[in-house]
C-alpha cells in the first residue's frame, strides 16, 4: 500500500513531484480519481460538485469515508452558517464541505506516520487544535484561539473539520491523527459515526462523578422536586 513516505530535506520540486507520484499510486490502486464527489453548499442549499482529492501531509491521513451521520449543527450549518467559520467569516459560497459525524477507511498515510495502517477502520473527532495558543497548551484544544482562521492554511491554525475546514460530506478526506479513533470490526459503519456524539456525553457524566453519581443527582432533584410540590400545592 502506499505511504506519503516524503523525505524532509528535498527542495520543492522534489516534493511536487513525490506528491504527483503518490497520487498517481493513490489512483492505480484504490481506483479513484484526482477528483473527489463533494457536497458544497449555499445559504440552505447543498451542491455536488468534483474537488481534488486531498493529500495528506505530516501527521496526516487520507480517509475514505464509508458512513456519515447528519447532525442538527450541520442543518444549523447549513441554513445559517454558524458555528462553522471560513476565512473569519461565514461559511457559504465559499467552496466548503459541511459535514462533521463521520467515520471511515484509512486509504494513504501522510510522512511519518505509524500510528494508524492502511485499511484501519476508524472514527473521527471533530477537533484539532494548534496546539500553540494558550488553550491548546492547557489542553483546551476544541476552544482553540485559531478557531476558523486557518482555512485553506491547515499548516497552522486550529482545525475542525465541518467547521473550520472541509467535513465528511464526500468521498475522501484528510484528518489530523489526534482527530483519529481506531474501531473495532463488530462496530457498524452507522454506530461508528456517532462515537464521539456518545463520547461527549459520556465525558459530561464523568465529569460530574460518573454516571452513577449523576443518576443519583437526578433521583435527588427529582425527590426535591415533589417535596416541592408537596409543600407549594398541598392537597
Amino acid at each position: 500500500m502506499p505511504s506519503f513516505d516524503i523525505v524532509s530535506q528535498v527542495n520543492s520540486m522534489e516534493i511536487e513531484n513525490a506528491v504527483n507520484q503518490a497520487k498517481k499510486e493513490l489512483a492505480n490502486r484504490f481506483d479513484f480519481k484526482n477528483t473527489d464527489s463533494s457536497i458544497e453548499m449555499n445559504p440552505g442549499e447543498l451542491l455536488l460538485k468534483d474537488k481534488p482529492v486531498p493529500v495528506p501531509k505530516r501527521a496526516e491521513v487520507l480517509v475514505r469515508i464509508d458512513a456519515v451521520a447528519i447532525c442538527a449543527t450541520d442543518l444549523e450549518v447549513i441554513y445559517h452558517g454558524p458555528p462553522a467559520l471560513i476565512q473569519g467569516g461565514m461559511p457559504h459560497n465559499k467552496n466548503f464541505t459541511p459535514g462533521h459525524e463521520y467515520m471511515g477507511t484509512v486509504v494513504a498515510t501522510g510522512p511519518g506516520v505509524d500510528e494508524f495502517k492502511i485499511g484501519q477502520r476508524i472514527t473521527v473527532e471533530i477537533h484539532a487544535g494548534c496546539g500553540q495558543c494558550k488553550r491548546c497548551r492547557e489542553g483546551m484544544y476544541p476552544s482553540c484561539h485559531n478557531y476558523g482562521l486557518n482555512y485553506g492554511d491547515v499548516d497552522k491554525g486550529h482545525r475542525a473539520n465541518g467547521f473550520t475546514t472541509d467535513g465528511g460530506f464526500c468521498e475522501y478526506q484528510v484528518n489530523h491523527i489526534n482527530t483519529l479513533i481506531a474501531i473495532e470490526d463488530d462496530m457498524s459503519d452507522e454506530e461508528a459515526t456517532l462515537v464521539v456524539t456518545a463520547g461527549t456525553s459520556m465525558y459530561g457524566l464523568t465529569e460530574l462523578g460518573g454516571p452513577c453519581e449523576r443518576l443519583r443527582l437526578l433521583e435527588s432533584s427529582d425527590q426535591e422536586i415533589r417535596n416541592h410540590r408537596r409543600i407549594v400545592m398541598p392537597r
